[in-house]
């Protein structure tokens, strides 16, 4: 627990992000890690749950809204954002625009709440946003490009919950889903083998890559989780609270 307060500092004004192909429980863990530190007199907000949680007319309109403000405030950040996606190759033009908007979203969101105190919880953020990115791409994205991005985009510390979950239970869990399929989900759908396999294969790249791209563990760190039951949800939401008390004494 020492080796933990000393590599991480400021613990009651940090960023936390989940990533994981979709299923994987991301937005449903996330949501219950805030429930669980605001009753223990924490300060958490979750921006990306609260707008996803509105009506899609509502929710595009606040997207959109974050996406200008972002442009006007930090036009450098987005300019490398959207250079490193046209490296990348995206595989159509609409691919592109979809991938670029989330990605300049998710950025507005961060940018927005750096400046606010508290747990700053995302259960869709920028990684999970460069996953999309490398999914749907001919290249994926450089290593210097994404530490420079990171270091631009970020000025909190950043935990990382990376999830997994078994191939069954994550079309189990797509199939019970009430909402409209993302382009992603109907690829899982359609293909799951093959899927489960390419964006495992992307995700552990992009681990690769924030591994060995020096970011100071005081503004970095990542822990990963499997997640395939309801018992293990229960059981991760103690054990990350608990994580991230420690880090806060």
């Amino acid at each position: 627990m020492g080796s933990r307060k000393k590599n991480f500092h400021n613990h009651n004004d940090i960023m936390i992000e989940f990533i994981g192909i979709p299923g994987v429980g991301k937005t449903t863990l996330s949501h219950m890690l805030a429930k669980s530190l605001s009753v223990k007199g924490f300060h958490v907000n979750e921006p990306t749950y609260k707008i996803n949680s509105k009506k899609e007319f509502f929710k595009k309109i606040t997207k959109l809204l974050y996406i200008i403000r972002i442009l006007i405030t930090a036009p450098n950040i987005c300019m490398y954002a959207i250079k490193i996606i046209l490296k990348t190759h995206q595989k159509s033009f609409k691919d592109f625009i979809k991938t670029g908007t989330n990605l300049l979203f998710v950025i507005a969101i961060i940018k927005s709440n750096s400046i606010k105190k508290g747990i700053h919880i995302l259960d869709q953020g920028f990684f999970q946003a460069l996953w999309s990115i490398e999914y749907s791409a001919h290249h994926l994205i450089k290593p210097l490009d994404l530490k420079q991005l990171i270091e631009m985009v970020y000025s909190k510390p950043l935990l990382i919950i990376d999830l997994h979950v078994k191939h069954t239970e994550v079309l189990k869990r797509l199939h019970q889903r009430k909402s409209n399929y993302s382009r992603i989900e109907r690829d899982v759908l359609e293909a799951l083998p093959n899927h489960i396999q390419i964006s495992n294969e992307i995700l552990s790249q992009l681990k690769h890559d924030i591994s060995v791209i020096n970011i100071d563990e005081k503004k970095l760190k990542v822990i990963s989780l499997s997640n395939d039951s309801n018992e293990q949800l229960d059981i991760n939401t103690v054990v990350i609270d608990q994580y991230i008390q420690e880090l806060c004494l």
